[in-house]
């Protein structure tokens, strides 16, 4: 069974972090909002991995994804869920829990 979800958010942009411990940076899908006491927070939608490896694939890839975070229109993430899938195999946990609240 498969669920689509949509969110709405204030601004969505592209993250790109690096542990000090890390071998990798990583690239994020981030969603800036504020919160019911209009104080400023963020939550990342997506992971799409390192960038070394997105890079090896396709050099431009970072401005691609800097400029799809833009354009998602009124800032809405589509997210399908498998619900019948289980965490049992998975290496990380899977939580969609704050598209909920």
């Amino acid at each position: 069974m498969y669920c689509d979800i949509i969110k709405e958010g204030d601004f969505m942009f592209i993250r790109v972090t690096k542990s000090p411990t890390a071998k990798y940076k990583k690239v994020y899908l981030v969603e800036g909002y504020r919160d019911e006491n209009g104080k400023s927070k963020q939550r990342i939608i997506k992971c799409y991995g390192n960038l070394e490896e997105l890079e090896a694939n396709d050099p431009d890839i970072l401005q691609k994804l800097k400029d799809s975070a833009k354009l998602i229109t009124k800032n809405q993430v589509n997210l399908t869920l498998n619900l019948s899938d289980s965490n049992d195999d998975m290496e990380i946990d899977k939580n969609y829990g704050y598209f909920f609240s």
